[in-house]
């Protein structure tokens, strides 16, 4: 059975975000499995990627490298819908080029009548708004995208 590294790299991209030590997922006859090995000197632990019959390990991946990003994309964290201000039908609270501090309101998704606010991760600058008011968004959709400075 060939692999499916699209896949794999989907189901690693939402490993590495979770805090999760391990991750197991069966889909039909194909079996995933990522482990999170602990770090020596306070380095960022490595995830261990096993795929596959007997759970042979393909990948190590190691900690990533201490380097500023480029951008930042600022993602959903609930499935709901997206408002650019506020509350619906409100003055966006920013716009492209805009500078803006870190944990500044961008926006809500609003999931089930209740707002929940979404934040900056860093300060820098406005450069992509992805999606416009009122558009149905998944959890990990990105919303904003952010130059760090």
């Amino acid at each position: 059975m060939p692999l499916d590294r699209d896949r794999i790299q989907e189901l690693l991209e939402v490993f590495k975000a979770s805090a999760a030590e391990e991750f197991s997922l069966q889909e039909g006859d194909r079996f995933y499995r990522f482990v999170r090995r602990a770090a020596v000197g306070g380095a960022e632990p490595e995830i261990v990627v096993e795929t596959g019959e007997g759970a042979v390990p393909v990948a190590v991946v190691a900690p990533p490298a201490l380097q500023e990003p480029e951008t930042v994309a600022v993602c959903a964290r609930v499935v709901g819908l997206f408002y650019r201000g506020r509350e619906p039908g409100r003055a966006p609270l920013v716009h492209v080029g805009d500078a803006v501090e870190e944990e500044q309101a961008l926006g809500i998704i609003e999931v089930l009548r209740k707002p929940t606010l979404v934040t900056s991760p860093v300060a820098g600058t406005i450069v992509e708004i992805v999606h416009e008011d009122g558009h149905g968004v998944q959890y990990g959709d990105p919303l904003f995208v952010i130059k760090p400075g």
